[in-house]
């Protein structure tokens, strides 16, 4: 008795409670595949993105770990719940760093990306740039190396997307990135 009042005992029969644990391990299973989908979807896009050693090492997880819950929980040595508990950060994990990344809005080539780094530098303040503080900065960006080809084409695509960038290749190994003053007010 609570305060003089019966209290009402709240016990499910075994086949209701049967019931229930059914109804939540199913509402599991589908909050599961729509993680699933969730990851499928953020790895197709951070395989556009540029290839640096945090894209590659997300992405090589967000292959691998839903097929081994998938598999696990087929063998049913995992129920519903731990998979999706399991899944679930790994999925806001792809969503931050796809949300965190300079160009999440645009799914870029790479020589784009590239370019608008550079052009992006010279309307920062940067006066030009040569063909080696371009290597040196795509590299550092990029965290791998960028060799003198490509660092050249991001120059060249640089130019082409800005009308006021200019690109003057000066000897057979170097080349100079800068933009032109505005004329008039």
């Amino acid at each position: 008795m609570k305060n003089g009042e019966e209290v009402r005992s709240h016990a499910f029969s075994g086949l209701e409670l049967e019931l229930k644990l059914e109804q939540y391990a199913s509402a599991f299973i589908d909050l599961y595949e729509s993680e699933e989908d969730l990851i499928s979807e953020a790895l197709s896009y951070i395989q556009q993105l540029p290839a640096t050693p945090q894209a590659r090492e997300l992405a090589g997880r967000l292959m691998v770990k839903p097929g081994q819950l998938r598999n696990a929980r087929i063998r049913k040595q995992i129920d519903p719940f731990r998979a999706y508990e399991e899944l679930r950060p790994l999925s806001a994990e792809a969503l931050r760093f796809i949300w965190q990344h300079p160009k999440a809005a645009e799914p870029l080539k790479v020589e784009v990306f590239r370019a608008q780094i550079l052009l992006e530098s010279l309307h920062n303040g940067v006066k030009s740039l040569d063909t080696q503080e371009v290597i040196k900065s795509l590299t550092m960006i990029e965290s791998r190396k960028i060799d003198r080809k490509q660092a050249l084409r991001a120059m060249r695509r640089a130019a082409a997307l800005d009308p006021r960038a200019r690109f003057e290749q000066r000897a057979r190994r170097k080349a100079v990135l800068y933009l032109t003053k505005e004329t008039g007010a």
